[in-house]
């Protein structure tokens, strides 16, 4: 795996082939469903009573969403 400082471009050695590939699907997966979950989270704030429970889905999704983010910015420009 050869990874940039940031997210993408991550790319993958493929033997078979003897060349480098874009790998971009796990990370795509990753944000999506995060992007999922922090909307689940504001329809729930917005339809679902009491209100704090939506508020308290959003702030966790949020603060998930960020580290996650930190989280494979920092361990891809580790592999440098």
């Amino acid at each position: 795996m050869f990874y940039s400082p940031w997210l993408f471009p991550i790319y993958k050695y493929n033997g078979a082939k003897n060349d480098i590939e874009t790998h971009k699907t796990p990370t795509i997966m990753i944000i999506l469903t995060c992007v999922i979950v922090l909307m689940w989270g504001i329809l729930t704030s917005v339809y679902v009573k009491p209100v704090w429970v939506g508020v308290c889905i959003t702030i966790v999704a949020e603060v998930f969403i960020i580290q996650l983010s930190i989280y494979l910015i920092y361990s891809g420009s580790a592999h440098k």
